[in-house]
């Protein structure tokens, strides 16, 4: 048999390995900026199998996005990503999280969780686990029935650069939420808290004087409105609020947040029926870069509101 020698050209920042002949592993000349746009095209299950063929291929990263769901099946078109049916990872055990955490979470930079009955407290206990918690910069964490509230605090702790912290239905309280986001002060642009109808309001404080630009409260229900009243003032760096069935909300709230928040573009009011037409003159005459706005549902306004 005629051995078939394999030659490519050696990139900074490709893997030294010996010559290669015949069936070995080609992909031990490419660059890893190579590997990693090949392994752009596989599933996560067949990047696992062969990041797992050797020690050179298993520094790879596995992904920089570890998601839940796939994005495009009707469950997430609906915005239940939770109840995604096409997202195998969604179905992995707590031993196959460990896994992936303590070989492959270095890698990671965003960590998406929704649905994942195989996240418990356990999957986050190495010391790569930890480290991965570390260095994300996207949490979020959705509709896992086997991770506790108290387990999400304990995570928490480890996080320091996150730019996106996204909870979703969870009975998290304002106490937990407060340290989470004093602890990423410095980066944290995005609040997320659709759905987390246990908060009072409180958490508003250590988000005042930061950078955020984009707070969803949706689904608040017990909110305590006037401390959103109270610490407007000190939030100028929002652009994108949503209030979506916080029903408290009123003229008042509406004069505060234009009064404090210039760079406000999009606001969402939908069922926040105690709005009137008072509160939508004043938007239209104080929130000048505001492009986007959701009244929906906001039954007490009349035409004159929107002509």
């Amino acid at each position: 048999m005629t051995t078939t020698q394999l030659s490519f050209p050696v990139m900074n920042g490709a893997r030294k390995s010996p010559r290669v002949e015949g069936h070995r592993d080609v992909f031990m000349k490419l660059s890893s900026a190579i590997v990693a746009h090949v392994l752009d095209f596989l599933e996560i299950q067949d990047k696992v199998s062969f990041l797992s063929t050797n020690t050179t291929n298993a520094k790879e990263p596995l992904t920089f996005s570890m998601k839940t769901y796939c994005g495009t099946c009707q469950a997430c078109l609906a915005k239940t990503e939770y109840l995604c049916t096409r997202s195998r990872e969604r179905l992995w055990t707590s031993k196959a999280w460990t896994s992936i955490f303590r070989r492959f979470g270095l890698g990671m930079q965003e960590l998406h969780l929704a649905g994942c009955n195989g996240i418990v407290t356990s999957v986050f206990n190495s010391m790569q686990a930890k480290q991965m918690l570390a260095s994300i910069s996207v949490l979020r964490v959705d509709h896992c029935n086997n991770f506790p509230i108290e387990a999400i605090a304990e995570i928490a702790k480890y996080c320091c650069n996150l730019r996106q912290l996204h909870l979703h239905d969870l009975a998290v309280k304002d106490e937990m939420v407060s340290a989470i986001i004093a602890s990423n002060a410095s980066t944290l642009k995005v609040v997320d808290f659709k759905g987390c109808h246990a908060l009072k309001g409180s958490f508003l404080n250590a988000i005042a004087e930061q950078s955020v630009e984009d707070l969803n409260l949706q689904g608040c229900h017990n909110l305590d409105i006037s401390t959103l009243e109270t610490t407007a003032p000190y939030m100028k760096t929002i652009k994108r609020l949503n209030l979506r069935f916080c029903h408290k909300v009123t003229d008042k709230t509406i004069h505060c947040i234009v009064q404090h928040m210039p760079k406000l573009q999009d606001l969402n009011l939908r069922y926040c029926y105690k709005v009137t037409d008072a509160g939508v003159s004043a938007l239209c005459e104080h929130a000048p870069k505001l492009h986007c706005l959701n009244l929906s549902q906001c039954w007490r306004l009349t035409d004159k509101a929107i002509w």
